[in-house]
């Protein structure tokens, strides 16, 4: 997915070639096609680090109602580029009922945040981060957790690219 600031250099670039077209000044075609080719490498630059990244996610197979449950979640990638302004989402599900895309009205904390993203993580390059946040299981019975989406940008931020990662793990949440 292209941002703002892509979409408005693609518009430069345009502006430069018609104005080139129109006017004949080598200077302006020079200018734009400098911007497709910044946009170019943005591109390739955010297809190639968001490959490779692994997840793992830990969490207790059993839990009380009520009680804060711990989900540690680790990502690694073994890329030599860096993957910048990374953000993750989890899914949630309570098995054989209700389905939330990323959130569910069974949860509330800070790690199933609304139609919020988790956190940001910075994941360099042949990094590892790990990050634990709690969560409350606001109803009894199973859940399934998972998949778990990144997303991540290019330096520049001009393209976004999204993957889901496959990450399943169950809790079973027993009467208080």
């Amino acid at each position: 997915m292209i941002s703002k600031e892509g979409i408005l250099l693609l518009v430069f670039a345009a502006l430069g070639i018609w104005a080139f077209l129109k006017h004949g000044i080598p200077l302006v075609l020079l200018t734009s096609y400098m911007f497709i080719g910044l946009m170019v490498v943005a591109l390739i630059w955010a297809l190639l680090a968001s490959r490779g990244i692994h997840a793992k996610r830990r969490l207790p197979s059993t839990a009380l109602w009520g009680e804060k449950v711990p989900i540690e979640v680790t990502l690694q990638t073994r890329n030599r580029i860096p993957l910048f302004h990374l953000r993750i989402w989890d899914r949630a599900s309570i098995v054989g009922g209700y389905e939330g895309l990323f959130t569910s009205k069974y949860l509330s904390s800070e790690y199933f945040a609304g139609e919020e993203f988790i956190s940001w993580v910075k994941l360099s390059r042949r990094n590892r981060v790990a990050e634990t946040k709690r969560t409350i299981f606001n109803d009894r019975g199973r859940y399934q957790i998972g998949p778990m989406i990144i997303e991540g940008r290019d330096p520049l931020g001009i393209f976004r690219i999204r993957r889901q990662l496959p990450v399943y793990d169950e809790i079973l949440i027993l009467p208080g």
